[in-house]
């Protein structure tokens, strides 16, 4: 099955990555991940119906400091994902929220609660169109606890405000 969303204009393709499945017969799945620095290309994703593959593909967004709302860029991307799975009731997604360690020490019930509140944002508004059905998604929160990058300076601490979009075949997460 094939899902992809057309652009009016698409100036460089996205990065693709091509994932084995177990199964020798089975041609991998192709998963198109977004560029982060260029124009939102759409979330494409070809499975082929006997696929025995779960892990499928993984997108992140990103947040300002301190906050949960979701940014345009991280609509479009959880908006481009919607569409890639709204058709393929195979699909779920694990939404997985992550702050930097602004807060430290006492405050990690602040930075739990953040990265829950974020995760959910997320997960509403895949939701929100009623097309997709809520137990296809699940949320994951850690506060700090999983750092993508040490938080020694802005620029990385900002790369650890994020939700984490994995989409999988089964539900076994």
């Amino acid at each position: 099955m094939i899902v992809d969303i057309p652009e009016e204009e698409e100036e460089t393709p996205p990065v693709v990555i091509e994932i084995p499945n177990e199964e020798e017969e089975t041609p991998p799945a192709i998963i198109e991940i977004p560029n982060e620095e260029e124009e939102t290309p759409p979330v494409v994703i070809d499975i082929p119906e006997e696929s025995t593959s779960i892990l499928l593909n993984k997108v992140t967004i990103y947040f300002t400091k301190g906050s949960a709302q979701l940014s345009k860029k991280a609509q479009e991307i959880l908006d481009s994902t919607h569409s890639a799975i709204k058709k393929d009731s195979t699909i779920w997604l694990l939404l997985e929220g992550h702050t930097s360690n602004e807060r430290g020490g006492q405050a990690q019930v602040g930075n739990d609660k953040l990265s829950k509140e974020r995760a959910e944002n997320a997960k509403q508004h895949l939701i929100y169109f009623g097309d997709i059905e809520d137990n296809r998604l699940r949320i994951k929160w850690y506060g700090a606890d999983k750092p993508a990058a040490p938080n020694s300076d802005e620029e990385t601490k900002q790369q650890n405000r994020r939700v984490v979009i994995t989409a999988f075949r089964k539900p076994d997460f």
